[in-house]
């Protein structure tokens, strides 16, 4: 159950972050580390949520956490700038958090094609 309360945290910190950013003058040079420790911040999150709900492997609760967040991250730039979508802050909460809620649920499916993505670009001895 704390897994699950982790995951909407995360879900909710991203969005809300990322969306305070993107107010912030951009001439500031001070808004790229922000976007960053916003993506590291929610990185940790979903993380430890993953890891919480399903995903035994922390390298494989890692990878999918990587790219939950560059797929948030990927949307709020298509809603928010390229799509200039209205009420941007619900569709982003709704298809991240749909998204995250389905990778957790599927996270033991999920971690064999991982785990299998991870295996395959090791070096081989």
């Amino acid at each position: 159950m704390l897994g699950w309360l982790i995951l909407l945290l995360a879900v909710g910190a991203q969005i809300e972050l990322l969306l305070r950013l993107q107010r912030v003058a951009h001439d500031s040079g001070l808004v790229g580390y922000g976007r960053d420790g916003t993506n590291l911040l929610a990185v940790v999150l979903f993380w430890v949520a993953y890891h919480a709900v399903g995903f035994r492997q922390l390298p494989v609760a890692l990878l999918a956490a990587m790219l939950t967040v560059l797929v948030a991250y990927l949307l709020h730039w298509a809603f928010g700038r390229r799509l200039q979508l209205p009420y941007v802050r619900w569709w982003l909460l709704g298809a991240v958090g749909t998204g995250a809620v389905l990778v957790a649920w599927h996270s033991s499916t999920l971690a064999n094609v991982l785990e299998g993505a991870i295996v395959a670009v090791q070096p081989r001895q």
